[in-house]
């Protein structure tokens, strides 16, 4: 009978990843194709200022709507959701218009401290960037919520056909930089426009409430903004220093090579990561309602597919990274390709961390993430700080990947113990 109820589990869950996998992966093979036409029309520089700016956009979006979003999934009341996923928009609005004064204040002096002062007139873009992203992310989990994957497969197909090709006819227009940042803001006007017509037909019955509802949920789940946005940010952060270092140390050519060799290698990955991640997300929140013996099995399972699933794609992309740079992006992308290298063991474990990393907000365990992220931030950290002044620019990136796949590993045994793979016959109860 358990071997039945096992395969019904895997059954369900790899049908809703393979619905939502199915659906952006012509969106993400498109994106890759044309990976080399931006090359040949945008320049390393280019891709620099852009890096810094998608490098901030991630970590506005973090802070703009205080972490709640992540609180929508766990409640069984439907209207306890709904007040929730109101509290994000709210929060969402009120905070735009903070950062707004902020950049107008000192936005300026902080892109010339990052030595990208092409950024000043980009910062407003920036923060109506920040804001609809603010709005799609509990716009997308309330559509996990209701198990509308087909919607939410969608809806990652138009960010990157969209956006892209913007980016493709921006640079064959001769518009440099701003091709690449409107052809983005595109893409994401696109997505934001589809998930509100989404919402709209799977509300499931939820009703606006009133804002004494708002209030009492925004005290009953705050520990989600007091570890999760300082936790976020540092998260975040300490991914994308690079950006924010290397044109500083090295050049924004450099900061180019960087950005172009995530973009290419984390895109791939990020196809399964993410739809696997969804999925994972609502099923394994329901099962930790039934009993730990179903979060374990999806704990195992999940951690099984993606580690053999992503071995050998990640050995030969370690292999013919250089030479597939070179054919593909031509002479001027030689470095990203060497990058790529070294990068590739740190994709490898963000696959798997990306998924697990929802079991920290179904066990509530959010003091231990903020604790992780301090120490992940302060190591990557060193490694840019200690790499500029002693190491070439490969050096440095040598160096902060193996910082960054070792903290990637250590937190991958925590998420299996925290799913109860682990130290299983030490707590089997909801603490």
């Amino acid at each position: 009978m358990l071997s039945n109820w096992r395969d019904k589990l895997k059954g369900e869950f790899l049908r809703h990843v393979v619905t939502l996998f199915s659906g952006t992966l012509a969106a993400q093979v498109f994106a890759l194709a044309i990976l080399p036409v931006l090359g040949w029309y945008y320049t390393p520089e280019d891709f620099g200022v852009r890096g810094v700016y998608m490098a901030s956009l991630m970590i506005g979006a973090i802070a703009i709507n205080g972490g709640y979003e992540y609180a929508i999934m766990l409640p069984s009341d439907r209207r306890e959701a709904a007040s929730l996923f109101q509290l994000c928009i709210y929060l969402t609005l009120g905070l735009s218009a903070l950062l707004g004064m902020i950049l107008w204040l000192l936005g300026p002096l902080f892109w010339v401290f990052l030595s990208v002062g092409e950024m000043t007139e980009w910062q407003w873009l920036l923060l109506l960037s920040i804001c609809i992203e603010g709005l799609n992310q509990p716009l997308r989990i309330h559509l996990n919520r209701a198990k509308a994957y087909r919607a939410l497969s969608i809806s990652k197909m138009i960010q990157p056909i969209l956006g892209g090709g913007a980016m493709v006819a921006g640079g064959f227009a001769g518009w440099g930089l701003a091709g690449l940042l409107w052809g983005g803001f595109i893409g994401q006007i696109g997505t934001f426009g589809y998930l509100v017509w989404a919402y709209l037909n799977h509300r499931m019955g939820e009703r606006w409430v009133d804002f004494s509802k708002i209030r009492q949920v925004a005290i009953q789940y705050r520990d989600f903004p007091k570890n999760n946005i300082l936790s976020g940010i540092l998260n975040t952060l300490s991914a994308q220093l690079p950006i924010y270092f290397l044109p500083g140390l090295y050049g924004k050519e450099v900061a180019g090579y960087f950005h172009m060799a995530q973009r290419a290698l984390m895109m791939p990955f990020a196809i399964v990561g993410k739809s696997v991640a969804d999925v994972f997300y609502q099923q394994a929140a329901r099962a930790y309602e039934e009993g730990t013996e179903k979060l374990s099995n999806m704990t195992r399972m999940t951690a099984q597919i993606l580690g053999l699933g992503g071995l050998v794609p990640t050995i030969l992309i370690m292999l013919l990274a250089p030479t597939l740079v070179d054919w593909i992006f031509g002479e001027k992308w030689l470095e990203t390709g060497e990058m790529a290298v070294w990068l590739m063991p740190w994709v490898y474990i963000t696959l798997l961390t990306v998924p697990l990393s929802f079991l920290i907000d179904i066990r509530r365990k959010l003091a231990f993430q903020l604790r992780y992220n301090v120490v992940l931030f302060t190591l990557r950290l060193a490694a840019l700080v200690v790499g500029g002044e002693m190491l070439t620019y490969i050096g440095t990136i040598q160096l902060y990947a193996a910082v960054c796949t070792a903290m990637g590993a250590i937190l991958i045994g925590y998420m299996l113990r925290f799913g109860y793979v682990w130290g299983k016959g030490k707590s089997l109860n909801k603490s």
